[in-house]
Formats: C-alpha cells, structure tokens, sequence
C-alpha cells in the first residue's frame, strides 16, 4: 500500500495541496492560482508541516500520514515456509490482540500444530520494518523452483494489501520475522 500523504487525516478529503517553503520561485506562483500549493512562509518552522487540507485546513506531515496508516491496520496475517521443513502462519487481529500461530512439519497437507495467544496491540514496532512501502511482489532474478515462499497480508478498515515473494525478501524481511516473533511468542522462520 503506498501511503497516501494527501489524504487528510483530520476529515478524510483527498484535496490537499503541498506546503513549501522558502522564497517563492516565478513557477510557483500559477501552482499556488490552482490550489496544488500553499506557501508556507520564509523559514523552515521546527514542526514543519507538508500538507494543507482544502477542505477542513488541517495541516500535517509526511511522518503523521505515517503514522496515521500505521494505526488503521487491524490485522496481520503473514506465512512463511517450503516444500521441505516446516511452515509457519500468524495471524494477528489488534483490536482484540488475539495471536494464531500455525506450524506445518514439512507438509501442509497435514493439520498444523495450532498456539492461540494474545499480544497487547502495538503496530508501532512494525514501522520500522516499512512494511506498508514493501513492494508487492518480490522474485529472484533467475528462476528458482523450489526454497521458501512467504506472503503478508495486511487488513485496515476499508482495504487488504497482500505482499509476496519466493526466495527473495524485503530489506527489512528478517526484522519483520523477529517482530512476528514477538508478537506470537513463537518461531517464525
């Protein structure tokens, strides 16, 4: 899911225009006529915002979108594993905190070994790992037939964004595990 900065986080219009700041440059001028920028002052504010709602006026940042799209996601569902060796499923719902951790010994044609838990619901950690920026599909650039799949499924209110791969991973694939880890108190690897 690309996160989208110029949605307002206050009313939810999708009509905000740029703030920039500093001296104006000549083309600036016919952006700010239409709309697509506000000017922001001279000087660079501590607290900058980047965006300015048309509808509401509301101000924010690129690092509040962040934040914002972080705290809608309810759910997390995320499975590792390959045609040899175990496989691995969990599946976190945040508002209730509730934790599935699914093991498969080197087939999924049997039934899992089943751990429910709960985790206090904290996304936060999972910022770091930019999972809402990860691509959607990730592949190794020569074909490989056999080694370990792996798929995030990511529920908010309104949406589900699903994320893939077959031996390839996302930089920060391996502090992802680490974090599902921690939240199922199990292997996730």
């Amino acid at each position: 899911m690309a996160i989208k900065y110029n949605v307002c986080l206050q009313c939810g219009a999708k009509q905000a225009a740029k703030i920039i700041y500093g001296m104006p440059t000549h083309d600036v001028k016919p952006k700010v006529e239409r709309g697509e920028v506000v000017l922001g002052g001279c000087s660079l504010p501590k607290s900058s915002k980047d965006y300015h709602c048309k509808s509401c006026g509301f101000e924010w940042s690129r690092e509040e979108a962040v934040d914002h799209a972080y705290q809608k996601i309810t759910s997390i569902k995320a499975n590792v594993g390959g045609f040899f060796g175990n496989s691995y499923e969990i599946d976190w719902h945040l508002p209730t905190g509730e934790v599935t951790h699914l093991q498969w010994e080197n087939s999924r044609d049997e039934e899992p070994i089943r751990w429910n838990t709960t985790c206090v619901p904290s996304i936060n950690a999972f910022q770091s790992t930019n999972l809402l920026r990860w691509k959607r599909n990730y592949q190794p650039e020569e074909m490989v037939l056999d080694g370990t799949s792996w798929s995030v499924e990511i529920r908010t209110e309104d949406k589900v964004i699903r994320k893939h791969g077959s031996n390839a991973y996302p930089e920060t694939w391996e502090e992802f595990c680490g974090l599902m880890e921690q939240v199922s108190g199990k292997t996730f690897r």
